[in-house]
């Protein structure tokens, strides 16, 4: 073969080659993009296989999941996840968790069979389960447990009539059992528990709790039988037991629980049956309500109302296990007395059901029987002083009587909120618990350790499930952990919670003030003693002080040589809602690594104890005892006690009633002298951005107009008075003054709405505070925390309506609203009546049809309207506003030492406060997250508004044009000024809104969009009229047009956001701006994982860089990337550059 022939050859093969290569590349092969998003036409099925698509609600929309079956055995899965969170609920895409269910068959259950759920991101994890099992069984997921039945044995469940699915509300969710019965002994048990926290509710689908049921006869009762409940996990199995025993023998079940049936039946007959008599009293939730039929003195049957207390809790009242302690007893009660036991986890429920019961006791029966009761307790307490007086020992057993009446009361009775730290330290770490409640139940929890991190092996999970635990059963008890931690930090958390719960419930305090009330008689003999006996008398004084705030957070802490353990816990109403473990050392040395100290957490709030043998291993001969020590001491203070160091306080009594002193010292005017000094941080807010600098076309749309003129941020409530006068803006009326000065309001009030239109010096001259107490509370001392609004045209235009917004955020937004003068006497008015007329665009109608407008714009003739700050109804229509007023937000709660609380009168920013972004991380994850998610939001945007007020901007100039050009009819102009007047109205509304999108992003987005559209519909309408031509035929106009294509001055602050696409994935960079330098940014990437090969190290490594040299130059990052992503990111961050320096 000659020279030209070989070389034809090779030509030819280098064209096979590349052809190859293309087709490879369309088909994804090569590039991957494929992978990235399911294409249902592309899949060539194999004999047997078929597809199958399913979606299911997740955490921020829904949830695809796309199959390719071959029977139920699953070969081919990609999950769709659009709308969910970056890091957490999108990983449910990522291979990692599709993998898990290839090659296996469904449906599936996490924990089982090699499938778990995503750490962090539950709700999608469930939602995509949800999904897979739907496209499987064509069912929904309420009936997949049926599918799961034959789990064991699937010949006999499928055989057998006997076999039975039942359901009950466990601690996560629903607890399903599949019964088979043999006769009426069970021969095979299964739960489902995929909702159950793992290592403590989802052991009740294990063997060794199941294997106790079978071969047994129902119904069942732990502690009979060799039957035992799951330590630590109470409601779980409550929830398994309650659903194994419905589903026994209707003849069995029937003859054990005929006295329940009696109960039943006693609701029914209550009309007819004189014995039967109904009372009620308030529980956690709302009324509880007991149905009691007697027969003589001795109660015949019983039935409990609990429709709104907490299932799994409360509502355990309403059943047989719990009233029928009471059926065959004469009353009244005492919890602990003749077998009856209040429900653990629920005093409020207990107390209130015991109260309802007692009351409808014949008065005979109960005067009696009170009698009988106190006259063994007068002996009791008069033998030590029979030589003293013998009949005056009644009255000394009176008065604990009463004590511990006062007590029980006071836990629905009792101080709203209250907040509890506990500390205690062990060789290991610091332990911190901190706890908040609200009467007298825990509502937070949250433990901390300090130490060298892993040596008290309290990691974040074991912190996390251990004041989840405590939540759940108010208890800091042992029981709550499993294992090693004890040898550490258990202990110190143990101690520091019941420390909290023993405050919470005035368990340290009871009992010295029952000691010496028994001597009180001593008292009545000499004068000198009553000096002894008044001394005496001031810790029982206190016993009124023991309530059970609804809401309160405790701390505690406990160091030890390798760390200090901090353990933080919230309760409501006694009981622990959340637990957080933290450890403060070096390194690993406490050996409380994240996921014990989330572990411990999550077992102590399950089961409501801190004992040690909650967490297994090693972990307790370090930081564990300072864990249990600082638990142990927040269950105190929950208790209503003080430290766990005041549990020998029977050795060191003189300390307590100097702690009751310093407690009661503490009073309303302390509370209000607190919240003053918190109003006066507001005079540290100087600083002011000035937003004509910072976004230029303002002073262009605003022509005409005072805020064209001067336009700055507020400062806050303390210059409210000095910023008005001082002004640019001209203000020829004292209706500017109307949300600068209560004073204004009260001289309203005696002169009436003429004020509004006198002079603004005059009224000037005679305000002498801005805002203040009476401004919210319509008194300047504050009226007790009740809100009002002293505003009289917020009363005037909402009227009946005004009960549709909450108060506690109308008080704020009698200001922040949107709001006009009125043209015949100038008296501030809203334009709207009603929360449905609070929309931007039921607003503009409102101004339209009544011909209103701030100001007629020169030049282009429009006439316009200028939006005021309308937080209210941007709130009003957002997420929040179902659950959130104004204060939850930006008014954290500070509590003082006597539990009571106040919010803090130094408005801040949610991001800029630890207690608020704890309330935020409750729905959003954690701090962090929060904060990325709203600056996102709020950066975005940001860079919308600039975006759309530089076109608004390019409008006005247009039509100004278009005006003075003059060859446009009136008609056609009109035309364009009612687009332009919109344009600027809905840009207006978004802009001038505070919060940047915070508070109702969606509501931003489409308001600028609006604007935007109207914008390019005013502009198509001046170019139907030729103007654009005629434009550019004017010479005159040539020199600033060129003018205008120099950089312009960059803006202040400025956000921005540009995505760019190539074959492997789709790049985001964000960045925000401050004087044409950027101040931060951001790249992200979304694509098949590690095809782009921008790993999260390269990128924040490139974000980095860029920030440093403000450059998008390639030589920022080395190696291989460049040949793939890198010219995506360096376009991204080149056009940003572009357009923070106004090129």
């Amino acid at each position: 073969m000659d020279y030209f022939a070989k070389k034809q050859w090779i030509r030819i093969a280098i064209c096979a080659v590349l052809v190859a290569a293309i087709v490879l590349a369309m088909t994804g092969v090569f590039s991957g993009t494929e992978s990235l998003k399911y294409d249902p036409s592309a899949k060539k099925l194999a004999a047997g296989e078929s597809e199958a698509e399913a979606a299911m609600k997740g955490f921020g929309g829904d949830v695809t999941a796309h199959l390719v079956l071959e029977g139920n055995t699953v070969k081919e899965l990609t999950i769709d996840t659009p709308n969910e969170t970056e890091g957490l609920g999108k990983r449910a895409s990522d291979a990692e968790f599709t993998d898990q269910f290839i090659g296996k068959d469904g449906p599936f259950t996490f924990g089982e069979n090699g499938v778990e759920a995503l750490s962090g991101a539950t709700v999608t994890s469930t939602a995509a389960l949800k999904a897979i099992n739907k496209a499987i069984t064509g069912e929904e997921a309420a009936e997949e447990p049926a599918a799961e039945e034959p789990a064991k044995e699937p010949e006999a469940a499928a055989a057998d009539e006997n076999a039975i699915t039942a359901t009950e509300q466990g601690f996560g969710g629903d607890v399903t059992v599949h019964v088979t019965l043999d006769g009426d002994k069970i021969q095979t048990l299964t739960i489902d528990t995929p909702n159950e926290t793992a290592g403590l509710g989802q052991r009740a689908s294990e063997a060794a709790f199941t294997d106790q049921f079978v071969g047994k006869s129902g119904p069942f009762t732990y502690g009979e039988d060799g039957i035992e409940a799951l330590t630590g996990a109470t409601i779980t199995s409550e929830a398994a037991l309650k659903a194994i025993n419905s589903v026994v023998p209707a003849a069995e079940q029937k003859e054990e629980a005929a006295p329940a049936e009696e109960s039943a039946e006693a609701i029914g007959t209550a009309a007819t049956d004189a014995a039967a008599v109904t009372a009620l009293e308030q529980g956690f939730g709302g009324d509880v309500t007991v149905h009691v039929t007697l027969d003589g003195d001795k109660i015949q049957a019983l039935t409990i109302d609990t429709p709104n207390e907490t299932a799994g809790l409360g509502q355990r009242a309403s059943e047989a296990a719990f009233t029928d302690q009471f059926i065959g007893k004469s009353g009244p009660f005492t919890y602990g007395e003749d077998g009856i036991e209040a429900l653990t986890g629920a005093t409020i429920t207990s107390n209130a059901a015991l109260k309802a019961i007692n009351s409808v006791v014949p008065a005979a029966e109960q005067k009696e029987e009170a009698a009988a009761t106190e006259e063994p307790a007068a002996e009791a307490t008069a033998e030590p002083v029979a030589e003293a007086t013998a009949e005056p020992a009644p009255e000394a057993t009176e008065a604990p009587a009463e004590k511990a009446e006062t007590k029980q009361e006071a836990a629905s009775d009792g101080q709203a909120y209250a907040v509890y730290r506990a500390t205690k330290e062990n060789a290991f770490s610091k332990v911190t618990v901190t706890a908040s409640a609200k009467n007298g139940a825990l509502t937070d929890v949250k433990i901390t350790s300090e130490g060298e991190e892993g040596k008290d092996l309290l990691t974040d999970e074991i912190r996390s499930e251990w004041a989840k635990a405590i939540l759940e059963s108010g208890s800091a008890a042992p029981d709550a952990i499993t294992g090693a931690t004890l040898k550490f930090s258990a202990g110190s958390v143990q101690e520091a919670m019941e420390e909290i719960l023993a405050r919470m419930n005035g368990e340290t305090a009871v009992a010295p003030a029952e000691e010496p009330a028994a001597e009180e008689p001593k008292a009545e003999e000499p004068a000198a003693e009553e000096a002894v006996s008044e001394t005496k008398e001031e810790p029982a004084a206190a016993a009124p002080e023991k309530v059970v705030p609804l809401y309160a957070a405790y701390r505690a802490e406990a160091e030890n040589n390798f760390s200090k353990v901090t353990v933080i816990a919230s309760a409501k109403n006694g009981q622990l809602t959340a637990v957080k473990i933290l450890s403060e050392g070096e390194g690993n040395n406490d050996l409380l690594t994240d996921t014990i100290r989330e572990e411990w957490a999550k077992a102590i709030l399950e089961s409501g104890s801190a004992a040690p043998d909650a967490i297994t291993g090693a972990t307790l001969q370090f930081s564990a005892g300072s864990v249990q020590k600082a638990m142990e001491e927040i269950l105190a203070k929950m208790a209503g006690g003080g430290t766990a160091a005041d549990k020998p306080a029977a050795e060191t009594p003189a300390e307590e009633p100097k702690e009751e002193n310093n407690t009661s010292a503490i009073s309303g005017s302390d509370m209000l002298s607190l919240i003053a000094v918190s109003m006066g941080k507001e005079q540290e807010n100087s600083y002011v951005t000035d937003y004509l600098e910072q976004d230029p076309y303002l002073v262009n749309i605003y022509e005409g107009y005072g805020f064209a003129k001067d336009y700055g941020s507020a400062r806050g409530h303390s210059y409210t008075l000095t910023d008005v006068a001082k002004t640019q803006r001209p203000h020829p009326k004292a209706n500017c003054l109307t949300c600068k000065t209560p004073d204004m309001h009260k001289m309203i009030e005696e002169l009436g709405v003429g004020v509004y239109s006198m002079a603004f010096d005059e009224v000037m001259a005679q305000m002498t505070q801005p805002i203040s107490c009476y401004t919210c509370h319509g008194a300047d001392d504050g009226n007790g925390g009740k809100m009002v609004v002293t505003h009289q045209y917020v009363n005037e235009a909402l009227g009946a309506n005004i009960s549709e917004i909450k108060a506690a955020s109308l008080s704020c937004g009698q200001c922040h609203i949107e709001y006009y003068f009125t043209p015949e006497d100038s008296e501030t008015m809203m334009p709207y009546h009603s929360k449905a007329e609070m929309t931007p665009e039921a607003i503009l109608a409102y101004y339209d049809a009544m011909g209103f407008f701030d100001w007629e714009q020169p030049g282009t003739g429009t006439k316009m309207l200028k939006a005021q700050h309308p937080e209210l109804e941007t709130w009003a229509y957002g997420k929040h506003a179902a659950m959130l007023s104004c204060a939850d937000c930006h008014m954290p709660t500070v509590t003082m030492e006597n539990g009571m609380q106040y919010h803090d009168h130094h408005l801040v920013s949610p991001l800029q406060n630890e207690v608020l972004l704890e309330k935020c991380a409750s729905c959003h994850g954690n701090a962090d997250n929060t904060i990325a998610l709203v600056q996102d939001i709020q950066a975005k945007v940001t860079a919308r508004e600039t975006e759309v007020g530089n076109l608004l901007s390019g409008l006005k100039d247009k039509l100004t044009e278009t005006v003075s050009a003059g060859q446009m009819g009136e008609e056609d102009l009109n035309a364009v000024r009612k687009l332009h007047r919109e344009a600027q109205w809905f840009f207006d509304f978004c802009y001038v809104e505070n919060s940047e999108g915070a508070h109702n992003s969606a509501l931003a987005y489409r308001c600028l969009d609006t604007a935007e559209t109207k914008i390019g519909e005013a502009m198509n309408l001046i170019a139907s009229a030729g103007m654009t031509d005629v434009s550019a035929q004017m010479p005159s106009e040539e020199a600033p047009a060129e003018e205008e294509a120099a950089p312009k001055t960059p803006p202040m602050y400025a956000g921005y956001r540009v995505e760019k696409e190539n074959a492997f994935s789709k790049i985001t960079v964000i960045a925000s701006a401050r004087n044409g330098m950027l101040t931060s940014m951001k790249i992200l990437s979304e694509g098949e994982e590690g095809k782009d090969l921008l790993t999260d190290e390269i990128k924040e490594e490139w974000a980095k860089a860029v920030l440093e040299s403000q450059s998008a130059a390639p030589d920022a990052i080395t190696g291989a990337t460049l040949a793939f992503s890198a010219a995506s990111v360096q376009e991204a961050v080149t056009e940003i550059l572009d357009k923070a320096s106004g090129r």
